[in-house]
């Protein structure tokens, strides 16, 4: 029953790639995940979690009762099981609630004197603006509003839209345009942030001789110096 809500409707959720061996691990290869349906019941769940709880956080064990009462409410929607929901009465773990830590505004120039080069346009937009991943590395250069001071935030680099469905608009910070400035006018394509020049890369077998693939150019940290020197970095 997992694997077939699994194939029906989690392959088509953009969340699909980051729990699809959760599942298979630890739902579907789990002695629970063997059972009829009409022989799991709440304690049977309870014991699974409890077990998980071992091994794993709150949190953790918290996503493992979701996806098993997603895929029980579904097969219950369209009738593939009949019954009631043996997750519904199984409660939560209790996660502790942490104040987060943010990173501060006077860390941030230390921050990126850390970063390499090649990386550093990439991580001071992640840092100035707290755009996700492949939000970054789907932006266009039409989505850069550099007289509104504005970066429109209209997809994924995999998908046509947000993570949360809708358009953002982030405000482009002083410290953060000359960055942009230079990613876009070293960018050959219509993306800020073009992979695999913003993407680390393994290569196999004994380091060669020269620059490697996707290093700035003289131009490229030429281009950035004033910038860097005025901020106080010092480049790696």
């Amino acid at each position: 029953m997992v694997m077939w809500w699994v194939e029906k409707f989690l392959s088509k959720r953009a969340s699909y790639s980051q729990c699809i061996g959760t599942i298979r691990k630890h739902i579907i290869g789990s002695p629970l995940g063997a059972r009829r349906l009409v022989d799991v019941s709440p304690g049977q769940v309870e014991a699974f979690l409890e077990q998980k709880s071992a091994d794993f956080s709150s949190e953790t064990v918290n996503h493992l009762r979701g996806y098993l009462g997603r895929a029980f409410n579904m097969a219950l929607r369209t009738q593939r099981f009949v019954g009631t929901n043996p997750v519904a009465s199984v409660p939560k773990r209790k996660v502790p609630h942490r104040l987060p830590d943010y990173l501060r505004a006077e860390e941030i120039v230390p921050v990126l004197a850390n970063v390499p080069d090649r990386w550093r346009c990439l991580f001071a937009a992640a840092l100035y603006t707290g755009m996700r991943k492949g939000e970054l590395l789907g932006l266009r250069k039409t989505d850069v509003d550099f007289d509104a001071r504005l970066i429109t935030i209209r997809r994924s680099h995999d998908r046509d839209t947000t993570k949360g469905g809708h358009a953002d608009a982030v405000p482009i910070a002083a410290e953060l345009a000359p960055y942009l400035e230079v990613a876009m006018a070293e960018s050959k394509t219509d993306l800020v942030f073009p992979a695999p020049r913003w993407t680390p890369a393994v290569t196999p077998g004994p380091a060669r001789a020269g620059p490697p693939a996707g290093a700035p150019t003289s131009e490229h940290s030429d281009r950035l110096a004033a910038h860097v020197s005025a901020q106080g970095l010092r480049p790696r």
